[in-house]
């Protein structure tokens, strides 16, 4: 164990407070990263205090910065995996540092995105660089895995799956209940407009003939209304009628023959 005066000493907590500043930093290597949490592991050591106390001092000043750091779209091999394996190391903490938040679930999703592309296809998306290669997209995969493991050790996380769960389902069978209440309110009205709008079709319907009754009774009618008709279309034709009979029957006579010219001149002289 330290000295006393060495556990007290502020240079110390500034010492614990510069190493989680290079482990949260996504441009040290991971090499450098290693090498900083073993130093955090002894200084938490030597001042009797444990790595969660010292990494959930130094996440509640910079909380906002570590959960604002999305790997989607995908900058360079470097910034990717430093980004998530810095984010790796304060969730795998216990207890934990960090709470479940909007902008923390969304940089889960953007490590879930990377680990289930193979490499192929996730260099076939990403633009050309030298840097870029099958190799280096396996770390980048790998780095993800391991923050995605982390991020089972979190209790908060497996609450907050839980409520968004619960949540999701109540908010579910609420939009059911009302597109059925929408549906019954509805049919309702359409039934009650069906049985007002007949009466007025029935008011609004002209008022037909009635066709007139087959037998007997009917050809009276038809046969005196059809009478006069009948008597004045036949007059004009009534009175060329007679004439046209008489001639008929009884021809007109022939005309007398002319007497001979010695008769007609006898006659003549006689006068």
């Amino acid at each position: 164990l330290a000295p006393p005066a060495t556990r007290g000493a502020a240079w110390v907590w500034d010492l614990g407070t510069m190493l989680l500043s290079y482990i949260a930093n996504p441009a040290s290597s991971s090499r450098m990263r290693k090498s900083a949490v073993g130093c955090l592991e002894l200084v938490a050591h030597c001042i009797d205090s444990s790595v969660p106390v010292l990494a959930a001092e130094y996440a509640k000043d910079h909380s906002k910065e570590l959960t604002s750091r999305r790997l989607l779209p995908f900058k360079n091999v470097e910034y990717t995996i430093g980004a998530a394996e810095a984010l790796s190391f304060f969730l795998r903490l216990s207890p934990p540092v960090l709470c479940w938040s909007v902008e923390l679930s969304a940089i889960v999703s953007d490590a879930l995105e990377l680990a289930k592309l193979d490499e192929a296809v996730l260099l076939a998306q990403l633009p050309p660089s030298r840097s870029v290669t099958p190799q280096s997209l396996t770390c980048v995969r790998v780095a993800c895995m391991h923050m995605l493991c982390g991020l089972v050790m979190m209790e908060d996380a497996h609450e907050a799956h839980a409520t968004e769960r619960e949540r999701l389902r109540a908010q579910g069978e609420a939009k059911a209940e009302e597109a059925a209440k929408i549906g019954a309110a509805g049919a309702e009205p359409m039934q009650v407009e069906g049985a007002q709008a007949a009466p007025e079709r029935e008011q609004k319907a002209p008022v037909q003939p009635q066709p007139a009754a087959a037998g007997a009774d009917g050809a009276a009618p038809a046969a005196a209304a059809a009478a006069p008709n009948t008597t004045s279309q036949s007059s004009p034709a009534a009175a060329a009628t007679p004439g046209a009979t008489d001639s008929k029957a009884a021809p007109a006579s022939a005309p007398a023959p002319a007497p001979p010219p010695a008769a007609a001149a006898a006659g003549v002289a006689s006068a």
